[in-house]
């Protein structure tokens, strides 16, 4: 078993998510900008939202080569989550949009996640997955809002890059592994 991985030390600030495509976005950002308002919050910029399914942290060179090697062996098909309600996290001063139900290709594909980073020795999230896209922070209450359904063609899976700016986090894309239909 690989040694477990010291977090503090300086490296590539990583996690690994599910990316919409550029429909699904703007249908998240047009969200984020109305609860935005109504909260009196920050919208997460359109090209900043997606689902994260693990945060890795700080990791050197060749734990993400080694993370990237595992996520190509991923093997998931694509599927639909269904986002049909947006909630708030108080303390946290966050609005999320989510799934009320979580489809098993979801679940399975988070197990294999999990799996993964524990055969690199990397922690590993131990409370329940609360799949989730955050659409806007610094809110200053519960938006009182009930936005149209939107249903998602998850199809990828990402590792991603992450900066923290003044302006907020900038993201790049490391590798991308795309879903195998199986038929």
């Amino acid at each position: 078993m690989p040694a477990r991985h010291d977090r503090r030390r300086a490296g590539t600030r990583a996690f690994i998510a599910l990316w919409p495509d550029s429909a699904t976005r703007q249908q998240f950002a047009r969200i984020a900008e109305q609860c935005a308002h109504v909260a009196h919050g920050r919208a997460v910029p359109a090209h900043n939202l997606h689902l994260t399914l693990a945060f890795l942290g700080n990791l050197p060179d060749d734990m993400i080569e080694a993370v990237k090697s595992e996520l190509h062996a991923t093997a998931f098909a694509p599927f639909t989550l269904q986002f049909d309600q947006v909630g708030f996290w108080p303390r946290a001063r966050i609005i999320w949009t989510g799934a009320r139900v979580i489809p098993d290709e979801l679940r399975d594909l988070a197990a294999q996640v999990r799996g993964m980073l524990d055969r690199q020795g990397l922690p590993v999230e131990r409370r329940r997955f609360a799949a989730h896209v955050t659409l806007v922070r610094k809110a200053g209450r519960r938006p009182r809002v009930e936005p149209e359904p939107i249903a998602w063609w998850v199809n990828g899976l990402h590792l991603v890059g992450s900066t923290l700016t003044p302006d907020g986090a900038c993201y790049e894309m490391l590798a991308e592994v795309a879903a195998k239909d199986g038929n």
